[in-house]
């Protein structure tokens, strides 16, 4: 269940909130405002020592980006945040939130500011490695992988059209958001189909979407996440539904530092446990994202 948020500070990573997830009474776990740590329950003693002893696991994420994670009412919401929750009662934790650039999130994971990093990351081998083509940058991390999901097609309701693959887009319009992944997706299926696509590009989601809905174009392409969400919330106009399957899909992973062996450990088998008793399973369906679930946790799975 989502937690009870208080805000607990600010300047947090250069003037990010932060806020404190503290579980709704009777699920033992979490723990109100001076209370013990997870409760009645004592940290995991999986868990180092001076994170049992803190009784906090702080994480950094970029809280903008429905449904995995985005403030809703003042407050974080999203899977992640539902899966950080869950999490820190498996590890009798309290689980604070940082909202921060994504861009920053892992420099913010090695200086410390953050135990781990939850933001709807994809594992990547230049992640692991701290590297960018080829080149090391950084040192790099450890992603224990809870979530996969590639691109999705969106149509109208009753795709009139019956554009149901890629290949079904050529020669008609597309609408797409500009310098995004599924923007270089369609450049590369335009080297493949019969007659080229006609690409409508756009600055926000809520452009590419609306341009599907009005009937401009046949179809966008999202992020899988984004597209689910976007459909089952979108209020008013006309409705929308995703087409056909996910496209290249991606591991999203847990970081956490690569020093930090036990953290990762803790983190990977209190996952497992969520998604062999089910709780894993009730909060994807919550988010409509139940097609990204994976079977168990693994670590460093990405490509």
């Amino acid at each position: 269940m989502l937690a009870a948020l208080s805000v607990v500070g600010v300047g947090v990573g250069g003037g990010a909130l932060a806020w404190a997830l503290q579980p709704d009474g009777g699920d033992g776990g979490g723990t109100s405002a001076g209370g013990k740590p997870g409760g009645s329950r004592k940290p995991s003693g999986r868990l180092p020592k001076e994170l049992r002893d803190k009784g906090v696991v702080t994480i950094g994420s970029d809280i903008s980006y429905p449904p995995m994670e985005f403030v809703r009412d003042g407050r974080p919401a999203g899977l992640d945040v539902d899966l950080a929750n869950a999490l820190g009662r498996a590890l009798g934790l309290r689980v604070t939130f940082v909202n921060a650039a994504f861009d920053a999130l892992l420099s913010g994971l090695h200086a410390n500011r953050f135990d781990l990093v939850m933001s709807a990351m994809a594992d990547t081998k230049g992640r692991q490695e701290g590297s960018t083509d080829g080149t090391k940058t950084g040192s790099g991390v450890d992603l224990v992988d809870y979530f996969k999901a590639g691109l999705v097609l969106v149509v109208r309701k009753g795709n009139p059209e019956g554009v149901k693959a890629p290949g079904g887009l050529s020669g008609k319009k597309v609408a797409v958001q500009r310098g995004t992944v599924a923007r270089d997706y369609l450049d590369q299926l335009n080297r493949q189909v019969p007659e080229k696509l006609k690409i409508r590009e756009f600055d926000s989601s809520a452009e590419v979407y609306d341009d599907v809905a009005k009937g401009r174009s046949v179809a966008c392409l999202d992020d899988f996440p984004v597209a689910v969400h976007t459909a089952a919330t979108r209020a008013g106009g006309t409705a929308l539904e995703l087409s056909g399957e996910q496209l290249e899909p991606v591991l999203y992973g847990v970081a956490v530092a690569k020093t930090n062996t036990a953290l990762r450990d803790a983190v990977r088998e209190a996952l497992d446990r969520l998604i062999r008793n089910g709780e894993y399973a009730k909060m994807l369906k919550k988010w409509h994202v139940e097609d990204a679930a994976v079977e168990r946790a693994v670590v460093n799975e990405g490509r």
